[in-house]
């Protein structure tokens, strides 16, 4: 599975490419394993972490191979949009909310990029949702997002 994920990966990141991780990155792996991952992949990696990230720490995931890391959340400008960049979504549809301390406050008006969801589901309302899970197993294109940017 990990060998596919960094074919599917480098199929679609280049070497000089920055890309921007949305957290739940590596569950079980020894900062070892998870670099030698990393290294075999694109780009220059930046982390927002996630609730699976917290456990091993902000000194864990640097030494796995990330260039940054940023333990709440980031703003990026797509288009003429700010967005906020965050792991969690504003909300969890009715389901255990074991999160809430650490989900944003809904702005109006405001873009939310996301994982968390492990959902298909890749647009709700203003939150876009980045996580591999709803891109087909790749990363989600800055175009590609920035397209759906573009309709809220």
């Amino acid at each position: 599975m990990e060998e596919e994920f960094v074919q599917r990966y480098n199929r679609v990141i280049g070497k000089n490419d920055l890309v921007v991780w949305v957290g739940d990155c590596f569950f079980y792996h020894t900062d070892a394993e998870a670099r030698l991952l990393l290294d075999q992949m694109n780009g220059y990696k930046v982390l927002v972490m996630g609730n699976h990230d917290v456990k091993n720490g902000k000194g864990f995931m640097a030494r796995a191979g990330f260039d940054a890391v940023i333990e709440k959340e980031m703003f990026l400008q797509i288009g003429d949009r700010m967005c906020r960049v965050c792991h969690y979504p504003y909300w969890n549809h009715g389901k255990d909310d074991r999160y809430s301390d650490r989900r944003p406050p809904k702005m109006k008006g405001e873009v939310l990029i996301h994982g968390h969801t492990h959902s298909t589901q890749r647009r709700d309302g203003n939150s876009i949702h980045v996580g591999v899970d709803a891109w087909s197993y790749e990363p989600a294109l800055m175009h590609e997002v920035a397209k759906l940017v573009g309709e809220i």
